[in-house]
């Protein structure tokens, strides 16, 4: 299976997209970047990917315009 990336972000901005993903029914991994550099400098969290089936990634993608709608 192809994976493609989602959602960039930290984990607390990872987890509530997991939870969208989980209430669609679309499987997905997570996994640590690893070049976080430009985020240490500025003190954040590490980055963490999302990465949905190829197939599924508009239909993910829209899965989440529409809570950034709201």
């Amino acid at each position: 299976m192809e994976w493609s990336v989602l959602i960039e972000g930290s984990e607390l901005e990872i987890r509530m997209v997991e939870s969208l993903l989980k209430e669609n029914d679309i499987p997905y991994i997570i996994e640590t970047c690893d070049d976080v550099t430009p985020r240490a400098i500025f003190g954040s969290s590490a980055l963490v990917q999302v990465k949905v089936p190829k197939d599924l990634l508009e239909k993910a993608k829209k899965i989440l315009e529409g809570i950034q709608n709201e």
